[in-house]
């Protein structure tokens, strides 16, 4: 008797989280009286049990018969939420007042929306109080725990660019580079000379190194030339910005024979990096 009432489905038993749906676009064919029990929410992932129950008449004997089918319905979430930066690349002063997330146009679900404060963190691999560059992380998480991470970069440019003309004015960006008594990235002499050597050696450093001598020209901008960093940090991020901040480092930081050329360099140097 069951042979007159059968039943055919696709072969797909799940729903993506918050799409629409209806029990029949599971069924591809069937013969008699179908009625469908069971409640698939599809805002609500898991898995559903949905009974198809099929009845009629069995031509040979005219007898009523009736067959039920059972189908699992798994509601399943594979869209992660969506992160739109405004830009990939950020030129602004680390000086530890920049916003985090004044670079992030949205962040949302497409069902649910726009994610909770809560359920988003935006991290930088650095200081943001000191000057260079960094990549910034905004992770996001939806309600349904599937992850969403974006990130862009953070250019501390105008200030960055300054420095790196002085620096290869000085040396050529050699950190052994000497020169009567001078020596370094920043051909440091006399007393700075030796306070080179001694910082970083007490600061496990190598006085040798690029690293080393960057974190000693780092600290000396947090202590006695730290008029030079707040100058540097507070010039604007663009072509004649880059141009004064030459200037203002090989004026008050280098102290130079003469600043001729630096002042440009930085500016052609904003249009290059």
């Amino acid at each position: 008797a069951y042979d007159s009432l059968v039943m055919n489905f696709v072969k797909d038993h799940t729903v993506e989280y918050g799409r629409s749906f209806s029990p029949k676009q599971e069924i591809l064919s069937y013969n008699g009286d179908l009625t469908i029990s069971g409640k698939v929410d599809t805002r609500k992932i898991g898995n559903y049990e949905l009974t198809y129950e099929l009845t009629g008449e069995e031509e040979r004997y005219s007898q009523e018969v009736e067959r039920t089918y059972t189908r699992i319905i798994s509601v399943e979430d594979h869209e992660p939420p969506r992160i739109e930066l405004e830009r990939e690349i950020v030129r602004a002063y680390t000086d530890g007042t920049y916003d985090l997330s004044d670079n992030i146009l949205s962040i949302y679900d497409v069902v649910d929306g726009a994610i909770p404060e809560e359920n988003i963190t935006v991290s930088i691999d650095g200081d943001l109080n000191k000057p260079g560059n960094y990549t910034v992380t905004i992770k996001a998480i939806d309600n349904n725990g599937l992850i969403s991470i974006a990130d862009y970069q953070l250019v501390n440019h105008a200030a960055a660019c300054g420095i790196l003309a002085n620096i290869k004015f000085e040396s050529t960006f050699n950190p052994t580079d000497e020169y009567q008594g001078f020596y370094g990235l920043c051909q440091w002499g006399y007393g700075r000379l030796n306070n080179l050597f001694s910082w970083c050696e007490a600061n496990g450093y190598d006085p040798n190194s690029v690293d080393g001598q960057l974190q000693f020209m780092w600290m000396e901008l947090n202590s006695s030339y730290g008029s030079v960093r707040r100058a540097l940090m507070a010039i604007e991020d663009s072509p004649e910005g880059a141009y004064e901040a030459a200037y203002v480092f090989s004026a008050r930081y280098e102290a130079p024979a003469t600043n001729a050329g630096r002042a440009e360099l930085g500016q052609s140097y904003w249009y290059i990096f």
